[in-house]
């Protein structure tokens, strides 16, 4: 789970290896959900203080590295990385 706070906003990304399913939370609500293999783009809009905020959460993920991830069955999963930006311009990266 990664929580990112944005003045008195707070995002939260869920996300459930086994199913797949990423949840995307903007202030303790659902904002966006879905089940993906890989990993996809959310994106969704607020008003904060009178002013429209339009986000983007991208979850991927990456391998990790060394002798460990050339043995498949020693292998640990995937790394799961969270990038989120807020009207066009990043604010939290993994």
């Amino acid at each position: 789970m990664v929580f990112v706070k944005y003045g008195n906003h707070v995002i939260e990304v869920k996300l459930d290896p086994r199913t797949g399913e990423e949840t995307i939370l903007y202030d303790g609500g659902v904002v966006s959900s879905k089940i993906t293999v890989r990993g996809g783009t959310h994106k969704f809009a607020v008003k904060e203080e009178s002013e429209d905020a339009t986000y983007e959460v991208e979850i991927g993920a990456r391998r990790r590295g060394g002798l460990i991830s050339r043995l498949s069955f020693l292998a640990p999963p995937n790394i799961p990385t969270v990038k989120v930006s807020r009207n066009g311009k990043e604010i939290y990266s993994t």
